[in-house]
């Protein structure tokens, strides 16, 4: 299951999408999305609160969260008893038992963990947007010029996007090599392996559809892992003039932060303007449909960690044959 507002990959049990706070749709009994579902407001607390505080955010932050983004204004010792209430409880290092840290090492064998969507689901955009210059930006641009263009302030029109070297933004750099690092060099090494070893045919389009048809979700599932691990985690101060805090908290809670909240509103006829240039033709895949139809007729289960894709790889590779 997947966040409608952010992407993010849902465990069937949130209730909440941890990375932007959006409720789930919940499933009926009959499979399908149920939107008829009456929620209480003590259930819609309830749900906010979880989502919040197993996304790792401070007991500070909550409220914050909670006041602005929900409209539900409580003290810090009440928020404590609804945590003891809701049976929530942080846990320290020396909690953790052996049975977990086995669990943990195991997933960690078992492999490695859009911009106008966004303005879209919030109906606001940046003042200003900052970037280096590279193919996709040059979209984004475009995008920011044209919804600032009615703007009457400094940063409006022309003036809202700015380019600046790769080089002005060494966090995000730094980013990239740790990603690099920690999950893409694990990929990577894989899909070579299976190449060499003769699993994989690189230049045989058969190979390369079933491959991204039975990799991409639990590769999709991993960046998504990593972006929430970025934007939760902690920046500390730096002589370069940042402002330490998480990313997260950084950018939808300035005002904590001794900032000021600076996003503009768009309209609902300058989103359906961009939306028309966004969209995104939709090609008909032969190679997906029959992978499709051979999981539904023979009922396999979906795959949950790399070595199930790869079971899954090597059937659809054998079937038939």
């Amino acid at each position: 299951m997947f966040c409608s507002s952010c992407g993010y990959n849902l465990e069937e049990t949130f209730n909440f999408c941890p990375n932007c706070g959006t409720r789930t749709a919940r499933p009926s009994a009959e499979g399908e999305t149920d939107s008829t579902t009456v929620h209480s407001e003590a259930d819609c607390e309830k749900e906010a609160i979880e989502s919040y505080f197993f996304a790792g955010y401070e007991y500070n932050t909550i409220l914050c969260f909670l006041s602005k983004h929900h409209g539900i204004t409580m003290s810090l010792s009440t928020l404590k008893r609804r945590l003891k209430q809701y049976e929530l409880k942080r846990k320290t290092g020396d909690e953790v038992s052996d049975n977990e840290l086995m669990e943990i090492i195991r997933k960690e064998i078992d492999g490695p963990i859009d911009v106008f969507r966004d303005i879209e689901h919030y109906g606001t955009l940046f003042v200003l947007n900052i970037e280096y210059p590279g193919t996709e930006n040059v979209e984004i641009a475009t995008l920011q010029c044209y919804l600032r263009g009615d703007g009457t302030d400094d940063f409006a029109g022309e003036k809202a996007h700015r380019y600046v070297a790769s080089t002005a933004n060494q966090r995000i750099e730094c980013w990239w090599s740790s990603l690099r690092r920690s999950r893409t060099s694990w990929w990577i090494n894989f899909f070579k392996d299976l190449s060499e070893r003769g699993v994989y045919i690189s230049g045989n389009i058969y190979h390369n559809e079933c491959l991204w048809f039975c990799f991409n979700e639990i590769l999709q599932q991993d960046l998504d892992f990593f972006r929430v691990h970025w934007n939760t985690h902690y920046i500390r101060q730096s002589r370069h003039g940042t402002i330490a805090g998480k990313p997260d908290e950084l950018f939808f809670l300035p005002e904590t932060f001794g900032g000021e909240d600076q996003m503009q509103p768009v309209t609902d006829a300058q989103l359906e303007v961009v939306a028309s240039h966004c969209e995104e033709p939709i090609v008909d895949n032969d190679y997906q449909s029959y992978f499709n139809y051979v999981v539904d007729l023979q009922q396999l289960a979906k795959p949950r960690n790399w070595k199930e894709c790869l079971n899954l790889f090597e059937h659809l590779l054998n079937y038939n044959t």
